[in-house]
Formats: structure tokens, sequence, C-alpha cells
């Protein structure tokens, strides 16, 4: 549940949010959408394991680790051959996902009081904004899918001009585009890697601890 946490509004023109794990429970699809992958590279891995071990990273550091680093042990060449391949097909079955989730388990991913708490910051003239590391396809799918689009004031992907999470780099980017100080801004993130980038944009971070 996004919770305040005893903080007020009062002090803030602006409230960015992490999407996946945050506003969604959507790091289990990121995962499924992955052993997908590993599957037709002959690599049986559990969604729960890769899902622990890729927890909020952007695509471009799951691939590093995957193909570059091999921290799953291949028994043959991996089919996936660059970075854009992989990134490519995880994009394609995530939407695939998404698009056909029945509408009782696609609810059921969301915060439970998602809609109240952004009607609420709208009502108080906030500026809104979506900082995440998947790609812009998937966080479109998402928000539209979520039926929560029109909330935000700002949405910024997974860059491909500039450093992403851990970097503060899509934070500080977002704040500009809102044209609001860090000091004006709330964050609310769950991953180590988005509370890092959060934290060193100089804003004030709340962490999404879990979905009730």
């Amino acid at each position: 549940m996004l919770d305040l946490k005893n903080k007020t509004l009062d002090n803030f023109k602006a409230v960015l949010f992490d999407l996946d794990g945050t506003l969604i429970d959507s790091e289990r699809i990121h995962a499924l959408s992955i052993r997908k992958i590993l599957k037709r590279e002959n690599l049986d891995i559990s969604a729960s394991k890769i899902e622990n071990d890729f927890l909020g990273l952007p695509d471009n550091f799951v691939y590093e680790k995957i193909y570059i680093e091999k921290c799953y042990p291949f028994k043959k060449s991996p089919l996936i051959q660059t970075e854009h391949d992989f990134v490519s097909l995880k994009n394609s079955y995530c939407i695939e996902f998404i698009e056909t989730m029945d509408e009782e388990h696609f609810q059921e991913l969301l915060q439970k009081n998602l809609y109240s708490f952004l009607e609420t910051l709208k009502s108080k003239s906030l500026k809104c904004g979506v900082v995440s590391a998947s790609e812009s396809e998937v966080v479109q799918s998402t928000l539209k899918r979520a039926n929560i689009l029109h909330f935000f004031d700002s949405v910024t992907p997974r860059l491909s001009n500039g450093p992403n999470k851990p970097h503060p780099y899509p934070y500080q980017m977002a704040m500009k585009k809102l044209k609001v100080l860090p000091s004006e801004t709330l964050i609310f993130e769950d991953s180590p890697t988005g509370l890092k980038a959060a934290k060193s944009s100089g804003a004030v971070v709340i962490k999404v601890e879990n979905f009730i």
C-alpha cells in the first residue's frame, strides 16, 4: 500500500514513482518473460530465482549478467547474440503477458489504494511522474492497461541517451521536466537500485516495503 509514513504533502510540488514493484507488482511479469527466453536456451530457471537475482535491475544489466558474465551455465552456444536481441524479445513477452492477463489477476497486481492515492495527489495540484528502468513500450503498455496514464505529467522510461538507475540522472531529468527542485519532490521507490538513484537525486524518498 502506498503510505506517506507521517509525511505531509504540503511541502511538495511533485511526486515521482518507480513503476515495477512500486505502482504495480510486475517484477514477476519481467521474471516470467526472462524465464521464457531462458527456456529457449535450454535453461530451466524458476521465475522466483530470476526475480530475486535481478530485482530492480535495468535490462542491459540483466543481459550482461546472463550473457556476458554467464551467471547461469549454458549447455551450448546461446541463441541471443546481442543486448538488442534480448531486450526486444523480453519486451515482446512482457507486453504479451500484460495485454493477455485477465482483468481480475491484473488488478491484483496493482497497489490496493492506487487510484484513490493518485486522485488525492491530483486534487492537491501536485505534479506526478513515473521514472522506470523498463523500456518505453513496456511502461506505456502497463500504464494504459492499468488506466492510470492520465494521472502523470511526465513518464521517463529507461534512457538510451544517458545513465539509468542506480544513477540519479533519470530522477534529475524528471524533476527538470516538471520544473521542481529536489527539496520539492517526493519519490516512492522499492528496489535497492531505485532507492540509491532516488536518494542520490536529493529528493525526499519513501521506501515501498510491499504490496498489501
